[in-house]
């Protein structure tokens, strides 16, 4: 996942938890991207000497700051500039001594009840990991860190509190989904029903309906069914094949999808792309919806579901549509077709 922002992490120690060192990879596909400073080294440095970095990231756990580290330092430094600052474990009662989570809503997972008891001007809920404005606290769990690292490449473009029990519900801006068509009906039964029903004026929306329902059919394995549909389709309106050409754009997912199924229907009007076509189409695809590159895919996935259930809208720098195409790339016919159902 190639992160947009810089990151630093505090350390106490050089030996780093499994769970820290996997909250890493995933951040730095580029070593200088994800910066590791031991918490004494950067109390001690002049605040003009300090790297220019976005998130900072306290994860093990902090002794007492006594000494050479200073509590006024380390404020001095915690507050220097607006930036995300991600703390878990242990290092949150130390975060909370400090005043930095004052009137905040903070993940109380894992901590115990005496120090929560400790701090009532801070907001604790139980959820595994919150997020509050720039402040992002976690218990220590791998499944906590892993799911903030997927996210906070993406924290701008997120809602300000998300609390994991957003988890429970779909957000607002989704529907939920009507009753789903069983693989029993058939499509051409289905088809008669939409022109039976159409008035003329209304014939070019039952086309680009019926043509959608065929591609998310092929989309879950039944290309047959979709080849009897666009056949039906070509058979009883005329101007399908312009309409399906020029007006719809439906020709290039169609194509895509006889290209991966080697299921072309010979009564198909137009003519087939080249191969040198659909690699370009392909280009085009990836460029138009910020396509990651295919090793990425699991992880942006991963992190593309966390942000629809937490209502991201936008899904910056990739799209909707976007994240349809990485899903049915990879196989994930489950996300890809609640996506779609989305879209």
């Amino acid at each position: 996942m190639a992160l947009r922002r810089n990151v630093f992490v505090l350390i106490t120690s050089d030996e780093l938890s499994p769970t820290v060192r996997a909250f890493l990879n995933i951040l730095k596909e580029d070593p200088k991207i994800a910066l590791i400073c031991h918490l004494g080294s950067f109390l001690d440095r002049d605040l003009d000497s300090q790297p220019s970095y976005e998130i900072l990231c306290i994860l093990q756990e902090v002794p007492p700051i006594i000494g050479k580290w200073d509590t006024e330092k380390l404020l001095q430094r915690l507050c220097e500039k607006p930036r995300d600052i991600v703390t878990s474990g242990s290092a949150r009662e130390v975060m909370a001594s400090l005043g930095i989570f004052d009137g905040r809503t903070v993940s109380s997972g894992n901590l115990p009840v005496g120090v929560v008891s400790s701090f009532p001007q801070i907001h604790w809920e139980s959820d595994e990991f919150i997020r509050d404005m720039h402040i992002w606290t976690s218990d220590d769990s791998p499944k906590s860190l892993r799911n903030i690292a997927l996210l906070l490449p993406y924290a701008d473009d997120l809602r300000g509190q998300l609390p994991v029990s957003a988890f429970n519900e779909p957000p607002f801006w989704i529907q939920s989904p009507g009753p789903q068509t069983t693989r029993t009906e058939s499509p051409g039964d289905r088809l008669a029903g939409l022109i039976s029903t159409s008035p003329p004026s209304k014939q070019n929306r039952v086309i680009l309906d019926a043509v959608q329902f065929a591609i998310r059919l092929a989309v879950e394995g039944s290309i047959d069914a979709c080849n009897e549909i666009i056949g039906c389709l070509l058979r009883v309106f005329p101007g399908a094949p312009e309409l399906l050409l020029d007006r719809f754009n439906v020709r290039r997912p169609l194509e895509f999808l006889w290209d991966a199924t080697s299921q072309r229907p010979a009564f198909v009007p137009w003519q087939a792309p080249s191969a040198a076509e659909l690699d370009g189409w392909d280009a085009a695809k990836r460029d138009g919806h910020k396509l990651p590159p295919r090793d990425e895919y699991e992880n942006v996935l991963e992190s593309v579901a966390l942000r629809i259930r937490y209502g991201d809208a936008y899904l910056r720098p990739y799209t909707l549509a976007g994240a349809v195409a990485m899903a049915t790339d990879s196989g994930d016919d489950t996300h890809a077709l609640q996506w779609m159902d989305m879209l």
